[in-house]
């Protein structure tokens, strides 16, 4: 009789806390969605063309374009087809966001550099997609150059080394996950293109535009060092 007066007590609780809570969050949650754009060109001053932001960041030309990834490695990988295939689609992971910036540094010459965070073996789903997406890396590795977990692969080592002693970028990056930003003469590039993003940035992070402000600084920061 004891343990049934303290469940019943258990579940009024929940009921009087939980429930609101979860309510709230939620109420929270679908104003951020919808103030998400709106704060985003406030903060960039970009401007919205379709589900691209187009315009100028700290000087330099910037196109930045939203997408939904599909997790095709896993389903691959997985070796199912027909209605097996169907409820892995359903699973976790297999879709998710995806970013690219692409910043234009008009006259400049950068040598060609790229920071990128490696998809092991022991990812295998991703470390596919990105062979067969062709995002591997065709660049000499700068030896014992690392910011945050990204390695560091360019053209002209003391370029690279300059870029990756900088305070703003090194910063930006250290706090970034999945990193893959890449420079060569004129152009910028950053990609964030990883089935894990949403549980690795966190749902709260992704809800908010200051991730893609943080993908522009960083464009605009190696732009600057290579102008």
């Amino acid at each position: 009789m004891i343990g049934v007066i303290i469940m019943a007590v258990l579940m009024a609780f929940g009921l009087l806390v939980f429930v609101p809570f979860m309510i709230r969050r939620a109420m929270r949650q679908a104003k951020e969605a919808r103030e998400f754009v709106p704060e985003l060109l406030r903060k960039s001053g970009l401007q919205q063309d379709g589900g691209t932001l187009k315009g100028e960041y700290r000087g330099f030309p910037v196109e930045a374009h939203f997408g939904l990834g599909f997790n095709y490695g896993k389903l691959i990988l997985s070796g199912e087809s027909g209605w097996r295939m169907l409820q892995k689609m359903e699973g976790r992971n297999t879709y998710y966001q995806t970013l690219h910036v692409q910043m234009k540094v008009p006259g400049a010459n950068i040598p060609t550099t790229m920071f990128k965070e490696h998809a092991g073996l022991l990812r295998t789903d991703q470390w596919f997609m990105d062979l067969v997406e062709k995002r591997n890396v065709e660049l000499p590795e700068v030896d014992g150059l690392k910011v945050g977990s990204a390695r560091v692969y360019g053209t002209d080592p003391e370029f690279c080394r300059r870029a990756a002693a900088d305070s703003e970028l090194k910063a930006l990056i250290e706090n970034w996950h999945f990193t893959d930003i890449r420079a060569a003469g004129d152009t910028v590039e950053l990609v964030l293109n990883d089935n894990m993003v949403m549980p690795t940035f966190g749902s709260r992070r992704m809800a908010r535009p200051d991730f893609v402000i943080e993908a522009l600084d960083m464009c605009a920061r190696l732009a600057e060092l290579g102008k």
